[in-house]
């Protein structure tokens, strides 16, 4: 009787762990680890975002009047990317990765969004710098192109 009862126990405690068991993992449709098993969120979840930085004609033409050739942007503090002035321009935002623009990718860490100081330096066809335009705070969120236009 008694190994019935212990055979019996054991059966319970085996399937009692058995169903209380979760598998752990990001849960969060949005992140960049999404874990489609995991029934239980452990917040180990990371977010990524793009940002595509345009400009319209008017910008073009005013860089063009005044000699500035290139742009060096600055995101995070840190130089970004350089785009040549030339005679490219948008009507409207482009895609993230559109030819001609340039495009970042931020790891936004655990965060869903974020802001970040970015700021342009205008320079002239060799590389002397014309103006550095003022540091401007801009908001980006996860898993979308977001877009920045820029003037001056």
């Amino acid at each position: 009787m008694k190994k019935i009862i212990l055979a019996l126990s054991a059966s319970v405690l085996m399937l009692g762990s058995m169903t209380s068991c979760k598998k752990e993992g990001c849960t969060d449709g949005d992140a960049t680890n999404f874990d489609s098993e995991a029934s239980k969120d452990n917040g180990t979840c990371t977010f990524s975002s793009r940002l595509v930085f345009w400009w319209k004609k008017d910008f073009r033409d005013s860089c063009a009047e005044n000699g500035i050739s290139n742009i060096n942007v600055y995101f995070d503090n840190k130089l970004a990317g350089s785009l040549p002035v030339s005679s490219l321009y948008w009507n409207s935002a482009p895609s993230c990765g559109a030819t001609g623009a340039l495009t970042i990718n931020k790891d936004l860490g655990s965060n869903k969004s974020g802001t970040y100081a970015e700021y342009e330096k205008l320079l002239d066809g060799s590389g002397s710098e014309i103006i550095t335009l003022p540091a401007e705070n801009i908001k980006i969120n996860a898993n979308t192109c977001n877009q920045y236009e820029m003037t001056w």
